[in-house]
């Protein structure tokens, strides 16, 4: 009769190929972990940036209706009739009142930037005056994750 089982060889074999397996099973478990994290925390900064986006995009091109435009100085409260609207988002009524908001939501910094632009070749190039063409800037991060997305576009004030 035949004693079913395991013999110390066969016992030592299973051991050491297990010990070599679970490092490797670890850590490929803890790069899909991370990989899978930074992907939500990418498509949270994404959502946050967007909102911000489609929010200052529906704004006026600028406080004043037809050229000239406010110099680029100006942007962001720097005229003397947009007092009201200094730190106060829900008074911003067109798009360079955004230049240098920051903010803080779900764990994100928002931050965007407003500048003219011109067309010089293939690229938009940042000018001192004021154009018909205004470039948008918002960034979110999150430093704790070291996760951070930006986007831009161009409005104009045709």
């Amino acid at each position: 009769m035949r004693k079913s089982g395991f013999t110390l060889i066969e016992l030592v074999v299973i051991i050491v190929v297990v010990a070599i397996a679970i490092p490797a099973l670890l850590n490929t478990w803890a790069g899909i972990s991370w990989r899978s994290m930074n992907s939500e925390f990418i498509a949270d900064a994404d959502i946050y940036l967007r909102e911000l986006m489609e929010e200052i995009k529906v704004k006026r091109f600028d406080e004043v209706t037809s050229r000239p435009w406010t110099a680029s100085s100006l942007f962001a409260s720097g005229r003397s009739d947009e007092t009201e609207e200094i730190n106060n988002r829900t008074k911003f009524d067109d798009i360079d009142d955004y230049n240098g908001y920051v903010d803080s939501t779900g764990g994100f910094n928002r931050s965007v930037g407003v500048s003219y632009v011109n067309l010089t070749g293939s690229n938009w190039q940042d000018v001192a005056g004021p154009t018909d063409f205004k470039r948008v800037r918002v960034s979110v991060d999150r430093a704790r994750n070291a996760i951070s997305v930006s986007t831009a576009t161009i409005i104009s004030g045709y």
